[in-house]
Parts: structure tokens; sequence; C-alpha cells
């Protein structure tokens, strides 16, 4: 069995409240969010535009490669009329 699920909406605050690192950048610490990803994060959110949504989204696939457990991914998305047009993945999982 494969597939995906989404959270509801999410707002730019509650999404970088709970993904902000620490990360040193010539030298200094800082906290940003996604830390030394926050690069593809900055391309999503400027892609926003008013009506989109971001999701949370956890999509897995059963595999006999990871030993008959499976294999996912979790990250963000930026959508737009019902179509996904940014991702973001913040985690490999298997």
């Amino acid at each position: 069995m494969s597939g995906c699920e989404y959270s509801k909406p999410l707002s730019t605050g509650e999404i970088e409240k709970k993904n902000t690192f620490e990360i040193v950048v010539d030298g200094k610490k800082s906290r940003v969010p996604f830390g030394e990803v926050n690069d593809r994060w900055g391309k999503m959110k400027s892609l926003y535009r008013p009506g989109d949504e971001y999701r949370f989204y956890h999509c897995w696939q059963e595999s006999e490669v990871a030993g008959g457990g499976g294999l996912g991914v979790n990250g963000y998305v930026l959508v737009r009329d019902g179509c996904i047009i940014e991702r973001l993945v913040t985690e490999f999982i298997g």
C-alpha cells in the first residue's frame, strides 16, 4: 500500500516556528527556518500568492527493499488551486 497524507493549511509562522534550526555561517551562529536548506524555503515563500496554501505532507510506499517495511518522505508543499506547485522535502524515512 502507498499514498500521501496532507495536513490542514498552515501559516508561514507555524511552519517557521516548528522548523527553525541553528547554523553557523562565517563563524557566527544563527537561527534560521530550515537551517541549511533555508534558501529552498525562501524560494518556496517567494512563489506564494494570496489564496495559496502551505501543507505538511507524508508519503510512503511499502517496499521489499526496506526489509518488508516502507519507504517514505516528509515535507511541505505549496498548493495553488488544488495543484502542488512546489515541494520542500524535510525528511527521508526507511
